[in-house]
């Protein structure tokens, strides 16, 4: 069957492919920013690429877009509420992100499945959005079972573990 495109289409059937969910963070320790992503790709292994991309309109666009350092946490599926938390859906409370969040090193985030640390190295403008790609420096992986966080179809999932 084919559809009309028009955005809320689109937007529906690009919905159809299920993602990671990831916290991007930005700054430094005083002044950083959070937010939740799913649209993250794996690049290139050699050199070690990989992009994000975010809302020309969104803070963190104009963070990145200085060619600036940043940490890529991929979620447990324990961390749901962290991620509705970073997406703008504050149900933690009205303190200030970084209070209730637990941290380790900066801004990496307490039982995240890994951590990627970047560094933009190409920025380009695409529609309303701009895609960052940036090259990982440096590596963190939790030694676990955990299951990935996944949203699919405009809802948070559960990756069913095969035994």
């Amino acid at each position: 069957m084919t559809t009309a495109l028009d955005s809320t289409t689109l937007r529906r059937v690009l919905g159809l492919f299920a993602t990671g969910v990831t916290v991007i963070v930005a700054g430094s320790a005083e002044r950083a920013h959070a937010m939740t992503a799913n649209s993250f790709t794996s690049v290139s292994l050699d050199p070690p690429l990989i992009l994000i991309c975010v809302q020309h309109a969104n803070k963190m666009a104009g963070l990145l877009e200085t060619g600036s350092h940043f940490t890529v946490n991929f979620l447990a599926q324990d961390q749901e509420q962290i991620s509705r938390y970073f997406s703008g859906n504050k149900k933690m409370g009205d303190t200030p992100d970084f209070e209730l969040i637990p941290w380790c090193e900066g801004s990496r985030l307490a039982e995240c499945l890994c951590s990627l640390s970047c560094q933009v190295e190409h920025v380009f403008s695409a529609g309303d959005h701009v895609i960052f790609l940036s090259r990982v420096q440096s590596i963190y992986e939790k030694v676990s079972e955990q299951a990935p966080l996944l949203f699919w179809k405009g809802r948070y999932q559960q990756l069913a573990m095969r035994e």
